[in-house]
């Protein structure tokens, strides 16, 4: 389904308000969309290096699939090294389970897309390499989601 809509975006990257410029014939959708929409963030638009509001308009592509349901767990670093540190004692066969909390279960459209990819490869008892979100740093392991 595609979706032609005209989007608020403050300074500081939040979406004051969304329009649709057209719709899919589908109400019900349309509406989850816009809701959706207005809780994206963007990069702040600047015009000569300061930020500014814009209206941009952008054409969205919905895409409706079966969710993935991943029971993983996280150990979650402050700084790159700490989190190389961690990753090669567990190259070394430390078990993350007794480095971190432990698992839980995640819808995988709610982590970061980086760690979505990785996560999806990775078979039970797997973990990624430390991975960038936001300010920190994470390794992911995945769990057999039968034994819990």
């Amino acid at each position: 389904m595609r979706l032609n809509v005209l989007i608020h975006i403050l300074q500081d990257g939040t979406v004051e308000s969304v329009r649709m410029l057209g719709s899919s014939d589908h109400g019900e959708w349309d509406s989850l969309a816009l809701q959706c929409i207005r809780e994206w963030r963007y990069a702040p638009f600047r015009r000569d290096g300061v930020p500014v509001d814009i209206w941009f308009r952008q054409l969205v592509v919905l895409q409706i699939q079966e969710p993935i349901v991943l029971t993983i767990g996280e150990l979650v670093s402050s700084t790159p090294h700490e989190a190389d540190s961690l990753y090669a004692l567990l190259e070394k066969g430390t078990d993350l389970d007794s480095l971190s909390a432990g698992p839980s279960v995640h819808l995988i459209s709610q982590i970061p897309e980086n760690a979505r990819t990785a996560t999806r490869k990775l078979g039970s008892g797997e973990y990624t390499s430390p991975l960038r979100r936001g300010e920190q740093y994470v390794i992911y392991k995945r769990f057999d989601r039968s034994k819990f």
